[in-house]
C-alpha cells in the first residue's frame, strides 16, 4: 500500500484555516444580524439589560404616538364653548333697534299670558331708548309653532318729575291661542274629559310707579280686558262645547269685558333677575275686575309669592325655593261667577311639572318649587327639582295635607345674564314621564 507522506507544514496550514472558518462564521452572522437589528447604545454605566431595552421601546412608541382625533360632535361642542357662540346669538345687541325675541311671553310682565302648550316660539322685537328723554317705545310680535301669536307695544315714561326711580307706563297686548286646554273645574277633574278651546284677548292697561333703593317697588295700575271664546283647532282633542256647557264652565259662551284696578308691592333683592344666583323676592298683588257689559262675572284676586336663593361654592351651586299662591273673592250671593279660562290653575312647565299643561283648574292654588342647581360647564347648568301643590274651591280649603307631588331634573342653557331655554323632565306620583321645553326660566 502506497502512503503518501505529507509534510508537517501542509498539515499545519490546513488546521490554521480550519480555525479561521471556524472563528469567521459567527462572525458573519452576527454582521447580519446587526445590518438587520442595530443595537440600542448601551448606557454609560454598562450592558444594556432586556429592561432598559423594553423601557426604551416603551419610549419609542411614545414619541411616535399621535393625539386622538376628535370627532364632528365633539369639535362642534368645543368650538360652541370657546367662542361662546350661545352667549353671542341670545344676547345679542339690536341691529337698527331690531333684535329677535324667543318665546311668547314676558316673564317680567305677570299679566301677560305665557306660553304654556304653545311649542317654541320666535319673533322680533323693535327697542328705541330715548326716544326723547326718560322716553322708551317697545313693540313687536311672536309667532309660535302650533301658530300662537302674540304682538304688544309698550311706552315707559322713565324719571319723569324730576323724581329718579319714578316711572309710568302705556301698554296694550293682542295674544290668540287657539289650542288652549281644559279638563274641568276642581282636583277630581278628569284626564279623559280634555278638550281645547281657543281665546283671543285685548288688553289695555296704564301703570304708575315708584322704585326705592333699586329694590323696592309700588305700582298701581288700571287697565281694561275682553276676551272672546271659541272653538279649538286641535284635532287630537274635541272642542271645549262638545263636552262642557255654561254650568261646567262658566263664561263659555257670554264673554264679559272688564274694567280692573291692580295695586302692586315687590321687593327684589336678586343678585341677576334673569338669572338669579343669591337673594330674595317677596310679592304681592291685588286685581280687582269688574264686569261692566254683563254684570254677572265680577271678583277679585289676591296674589303673593315668595323666593329665595341660597348660593354656595362661589355660587356654582343653589339651593332656589319658591312658594306661591293665588286666593279669588267672589260674591255668589249675588250670583256672580268666575270665568272658567280667568280662574288660576296648576300643572305644566311653570308650576307642577309631572301634570300636563293647565291640568287643575280651580279658584284657588297653593303652589312650592324647590330646585337645587348647578353650572355644569360655560353655558349649561342642571337642577333637580321637587314640585308641590293643588288647587281650592274655597279660600278656608286652603291646606298642606294633600298636595300633589310632581319630581325630575332639568338642563338650562344661559348667557351669563338670563336662562334662554329650558328643559325639564318630570313626573308626578304615579304618571309618566313629561319633557317640557321652554324659552325662559321657571323663578
Amino acid at each position: 500500500m502506497n502512503q503518501t507522506l505529507t509534510p508537517v507544514w501542509m498539515n499545519t496550514k490546513r488546521r490554521a484555516d480550519s480555525g479561521r472558518r471556524r472563528f469567521l462564521l459567527p462572525v458573519l452572522v452576527g454582521l447580519v444580524l446587526v445590518g438587520l437589528h442595530p443595537p440600542v447604545a448601551a448606557s454609560v454605566d454598562g450592558p444594556v439589560t432586556r429592561a432598559e431595552l423594553l423601557r426604551q421601546k416603551r419610549l419609542s412608541k411614545m414619541n411616535q404616538r399621535q393625539p386622538a382625533e376628535q370627532g364632528r360632535l365633539e369639535k362642534a361642542m368645543v368650538y360652541i364653548q370657546e367662542e361662546h357662540l350661545l352667549q353671542k346669538i341670545f344676547s345679542m345687541e339690536p341691529v337698527f333697534n331690531f333684535r329677535p325675541k324667543f318665546g311668547l311671553g314676558d316673564d317680567g310682565d305677570r299679566q301677560q299670558v305665557l306660553e304654556s302648550g304653545s311649542g317654541l316660539a320666535f319673533g322680533l322685537l323693535w327697542e328705541k331708548k330715548d326716544l326723547a328723554p326718560g322716553v322708551h317705545l317697545t313693540w313687536g310680535g311672536s309667532l309660535s309653532t302650533r301658530l300662537y301669536r302674540l304682538a304688544d307695544v309698550r311706552l315707559e315714561l322713565q324719571d319723569m318729575l324730576a323724581r329718579p326711580g319714578f316711572y309710568s307706563q302705556f301698554h296694550a297686548l293682542y295674544w290668540n291661542y287657539p289650542q288652549l286646554d281644559f279638563y274641568g273645574i276642581g282636583t277630581s277633574s278628569r284626564e279623559e274629559d280634555q278638550v281645547n278651546y281657543r281665546s283671543e284677548n285685548f288688553e289695555f292697561r296704564y301703570g304708575i310707579g315708584q322704585t326705592w333703593a333699586n329694590v323696592f317697588t309700588t305700582e298701581l295700575a288700571a287697565g281694561y280686558l275682553r276676551t272672546r271664546i271659541g272653538p279649538g283647532t286641535a284635532r287630537e282633542h274635541p272642542s271645549i262645547e262638545e263636552v262642557f256647557d255654561e254650568d261646567s264652565a262658566p263664561g263659555m259662551f257670554r264673554e264679559p269685558a272688564y274694567y280692573y284696578i291692580r295695586p302692586h308691592i315687590r321687593w327684589d333683592s336678586r343678585d341677576n333677575p334673569g338669572y338669579p344666583c343669591a337673594g330674595t323676592v317677596l310679592d304681592f298683588q291685588a286685581t280687582f275686575y269688574q264686569d261692566h257689559t254683563l254684570h254677572r262675572y265680577s271678583f277679585d284676586t289676591y296674589e303673593f309669592e315668595a323666593q329665595q336663593f341660597f348660593p354656595f361654592l362661589q355660587k356654582h351651586r343653589v339651593i332656589a325655593l319658591r312658594a306661591k299662591a293665588q286666593l279669588t273673592d267672589v260674591d255668589r250671593n249675588a250670583g256672580q261667577r268666575v270665568p272658567f279660562y280667568m280662574l288660576p290653575y296648576l300643572g305644566g312647565g311653570n308650576s307642577l311639572r309631572g301634570y300636563r299643561e293647565f291640568r287643575f283648574f280651580d279658584e284657588n292654588y297653593l303652589l312650592f318649587n324647590a330646585e337645587y342647581r348647578w353650572k355644569a360647564w360655560t353655558g349649561l347648568e342642571m337642577a333637580l327639582f321637587a314640585d308641590y301643590g293643588d288647587v281650592f274651591r274655597r279660600i278656608e280649603d286652603v291646606g298642606l295635607s294633600e298636595l300633589r307631588c310632581s319630581y325630575g331634573f332639568g338642563f338650562r342653557f344661559m348667557t351669563g345674564r338670563s336662562v334662554f331655554l329650558r328643559a325639564d323632565i318630570a313626573w308626578h306620583e304615579w304618571g309618566r314621564p313629561r319633557v317640557f321645553i321652554k324659552m325662559h326660566k321657571i323663578f
